[in-house]
């Protein structure tokens, strides 16, 4: 039988010496119940833990075989790299009740994944998923037209509270960020992920504080939603 296979984005105790990992597959969301996780020495150690892409077959929610097929070593063996991936797990957990094509959005977070695991460029590829994967929770950013009247001349810069492009008519200067910014965000948003990889050096002088707080305020505000792995890290940096 050919196994199922997805990407492990949780991992909790579960009784004495069990997991329940969660995974994302391009059916949807699953979780599983793993016997003896906890142990060192157990057949099932190495299938329950995060940013591990296993195949699988389950009975009655139970683990019942499995294969390792990626654990991503260049991602574990570096913090930054971890921090990034550890993000874009949280939101795939956690956002996943808006999306409706999991099949698009399973392949793209492996694709991410395993860019992340082997290029430098790893947080180029965090931003590229987080802002290529608001189209799939339906709340894409407009960045082609202004969001109030249509226009696509003109534009001036985007209004993060509008969720788009303003044009010269249109505008209240109620910019937040940059003119340059947007249009690295933009140009992110409207690449495809291979077209982007063969362009990578292009984008040398990004700036990763400036779009993440961007993303951060976008998430928050169209989706309710704030890290807690970001703030985890941040805590830890301040010890």
């Amino acid at each position: 039988m050919k196994l199922k296979e997805g990407i492990i984005v949780k991992a909790i105790k579960y009784q004495d010496n069990s997991k329940i990992i969660t995974l994302i597959t391009e059916n949807g969301k699953e979780s599983i119940i793993l016997k003896g996780a906890t142990n060192l020495k157990g057949h099932t150690f190495r299938y329950s833990h995060e940013l591990t892409k296993i195949g699988y077959e389950i009975q009655k929610n139970y683990l019942s075989a499995g294969k390792v097929l990626n654990q991503y070593p260049s991602i574990h063996n570096n913090i930054d790299k971890l921090q990034s991936s550890l993000k874009i797990i949280e939101i795939a957990d956690v956002l996943t009740e808006h999306i409706n094509d999991f099949k698009t959005f399973y392949i793209f977070l492996d694709d991410i994944i395993k860019l992340i695991d082997q290029e430098e460029s790893y947080l180029i590829f965090e931003i590229i998923f987080r802002i290529k994967t608001l189209y799939l929770l339906g709340v894409a950013p407009i960045f082609t037209r202004c969001v109030e009247c249509g226009t696509k001349n003109d534009l001036v810069n985007f209004s993060l509270y509008s969720g788009g492009m303003k044009c010269k008519k249109c505008h209240q200067n109620d910019f937040l960020f940059s003119k340059k910014t947007i249009n690295y965000l933009k140009l992110l948003y409207l690449t495809k992920l291979d077209d982007f990889v063969k362009r990578k050096d292009e984008f040398q002088d990004f700036d990763y504080d400036e779009a993440n707080k961007f993303l951060n305020m976008y998430y928050d505000y169209y989706l309710g939603y704030k890290s807690k792995v970001e703030n985890v890290f941040k805590k830890m940096k301040k010890m």
